[in-house]
């Protein structure tokens, strides 16, 4: 039994997350039945009943009550299977509501790499995976031909992978392998552990007469969709997808997506990997392309926004940016049959492509604008918190497809970080330090000026 990671914070009001995995040894296949024990008074667990499946981990939430006192205790997950029992242990510590008192950022930090992509240029949902294996952020950086990994705990880089032309990034479902697709149309394989290419999948070898391909996701089946052209999905988009199993070489253009659709300029995949997910370049509405049957379905509002939709890591639903009378909204759709569930007005900036993110138990959608982030009850609707986001300026200016000044937040681990890349770096929005109150107004930080202060003396170099 594991728990990652082994001490977690949770304060009052809000929740936080663990993965928790059973390991098999010696043959063993059954399943393990957890009990939960040790939880401080004012915090409930969720699922209430935890089954493990060996090698697949699982969630587990813990959720404080607003008032819920200071405090500090082990956590004990026991695993049961026949007569064999092993145990887990987890610190948890509790502290008081976050509504009021001195704020604290927590782990909310811009940590500097030596990305040069300006991702706010681009039009892509993939550029950064979380890896519960090796608890690591892995960020493509396609200027600099590189793959940037940060450790989630310490919140530090702790290698760069050479990848020319990283563009995006997906996994396999067991989380052993990750998938680089680039600008210049080949495809990688990297171990995430050992931090090293494995694999080199030439474009023009790709299939029967080749295939460039610049994004790439990985599949339940073990194949991959892949999005045809170079140069990064862009307004322009692509002509075509593909479907490619590397183990053969077989390959089969897509023949199923919208109708409506002048040109494609994303790819995506739901979380069970069955569908796969399109958006279209001139803001028509999405598309989902069933993996087995080739079938295809129209969903979403309609509009550029749109392109940057998020996925709740529960599988369940997937969340699109649009407006409405020039309000902007969150349009809310099932996964398994893209049936509008619901429309959540909110505030956040989606007219410039800013996106969403949703928190790793899937309860709570984060929508930002430049100075702050919104915290909504994904079931509700209601606004249930806010945070300050964090915003460094750019050094040239351009088209926006995603946000210019912020992370483009598409990871989330376990504990409450949202992660995306940002200009020259990687932003970490703490989300247990989510404020109750009235939402508070703009304020600059020292790393605002900081950052002023460098690109100027940048510009006085050049």
């Amino acid at each position: 039994m594991a728990v990652s990671p082994t001490n977690q914070m949770v304060n009052g009001g809000s929740s936080v997350s663990v993965s928790l995995s059973a390991t098999a040894i010696d043959g063993f296949s059954s399943q393990v039945s957890v009990e939960v024990s040790g939880l401080p008074t004012g915090v409930s667990v969720s699922p209430a009943s935890i089954t493990l499946t060996p090698s697949t981990p699982q969630q587990v939430n813990f959720s404080a009550a607003a008032n819920a006192a200071t405090t500090s205790q082990t956590v004990t997950f026991t695993g049961v299977s026949g007569s064999l029992t092993h145990a887990a242990k987890l610190s948890l510590s509790v502290s008081g509501s976050t509504s009021s008192g001195p704020f604290t950022a927590g782990r909310t930090k811009y940590v500097r790499t030596d990305a040069t992509t300006e991702y706010f240029q681009w039009i892509n949902s993939r550029w950064i995976i979380y890896n519960p294996v090796t608890n690591y952020f892995y960020v493509t950086d396609p200027d600099s031909n590189h793959l940037i990994v940060l450790d989630a705990a310490s919140e530090t880089e702790v290698g760069v992978i050479s990848v020319p032309g990283a563009y995006t990034i997906d996994d396999t479902s067991d989380h052993s392998t990750l998938w680089i697709a680039t600008v210049i149309g080949d495809l990688y394989t990297v171990d995430p552990v050992a931090m090293v290419v494995k694999d080199r999948y030439i474009g023009s070898q790709i299939g029967p007469s080749g295939y460039l391909t610049d994004s790439a996701v990985v599949l339940a089946d073990g194949r991959l969709a892949l999005l045809g052209g170079t140069g990064g999905s862009s307004v322009d988009g692509t002509a075509n997808y593909a479907i490619w199993n590397p183990a053969d070489n077989s390959f089969a253009l897509g023949t199923g997506y919208c109708d409506n659709y002048g040109s494609i300029a994303g790819l995506s995949r739901t979380v069970d990997r069955t569908k796969i997910l399109i958006s279209d370049s001139f803001g028509g509405p999405l598309c989902a392309v069933d993996e087995s049957s080739g079938q295809a379905t129209a969903f979403g509002p309609g509009g550029f926004p749109g392109v940057n939709f998020r996925l709740s890591p529960d599988g369940n639903y997937i969340v699109v940016p649009g407006n409405t009378n020039s309000l902007p909204y969150a349009y809310v759709y099932d996964a398994s049959t893209l049936s509008l569930v619901s429309q959540i007005p909110v505030s956040g900036n989606t007219s410039t492509g800013s996106g969403f993110a949703i928190s790793a138990d899937s309860t709570t959608l984060f929508t930002p604008n430049d100075w702050t982030i919104y915290a909504y009850d994904l079931a509700s609707g209601q606004q249930v918190g806010w945070l300050p986001n964090i915003n460094v300026p750019i050094t040239s200016s351009g088209g926006a497809e995603g946000p210019s000044e912020n992370p483009n937040l598409q990871a989330v681990d376990g504990t409450g970080l949202l992660v995306g890349p940002m200009e020259e770096g990687v932003g970490f929005i703490d989300t247990t330090t989510m404020r109750t109150g009235a939402v508070g107004s703009q304020f600059l930080t020292d790393m605002w000026f900081q950052e002023r202060d460098l690109h100027l003396g940048a510009r006085k170099h050049r």
